[in-house]
């Protein structure tokens, strides 16, 4: 057994989480910016940070795709009020949700493959809608989550 002493500091993980943050909401150090299909407004992000969140980066930077190499990517499924709370959230782990912006974060991050957004996205809606509602989610034979919403009525 080797001598010494294993340090591990949680606050050295949130510490940089928040200035990864600070340094994204500058511009700072940023290497690729974001569009959502609606607007040209700039999300500037980190390659390594939006890899590191969502197999849907992480794909799009590795396999030879335009996107690897490109400055400017637009997401063409994704508003970009939602993308914009989405990209917050990869960076800090929160995400504002209102019933005006619900629905795209919730098809947005469905997409980008942010299973734990996703889940509380349909769990927001299930407090904004009635029991009558129905809501699934399920997890297909090929790895990905399907979610249906139906709204019948609203509290």
């Amino acid at each position: 057994m080797a001598d010494g002493l294993t340090y591990k500091s949680c606050s050295q993980l949130e510490d940089m989480n928040v200035q990864l943050f600070n340094l994204q909401s500058r511009g700072i150090l940023t290497d690729v910016v974001l569009h959502g299909s609606d607007s040209t407004n700039d999300i500037p992000c980190h390659r390594s940070v939006l890899a590191a969140s969502s197999d849907y980066f992480l794909t799009m930077f590795t396999s030879h795709m335009q996107e690897e190499t490109s400055n400017i990517i637009t997401l063409p499924s994704i508003a970009y009020e939602p993308l914009n709370i989405i990209i917050q959230f990869i960076y800090t782990g929160e995400a504002r949700l209102c019933q005006s912006t619900v629905q795209g974060v919730l098809s947005g991050s469905h997409l980008l493959a942010l299973t734990n957004l996703t889940s509380h996205g349909i769990a927001y809606m299930g407090k904004l809608y009635s029991t009558e509602d129905t809501m699934h989610s399920s997890i297909r034979g090929n790895g990905y989550t399907s979610f249906t919403v139906t709204v019948l009525s609203a509290r």
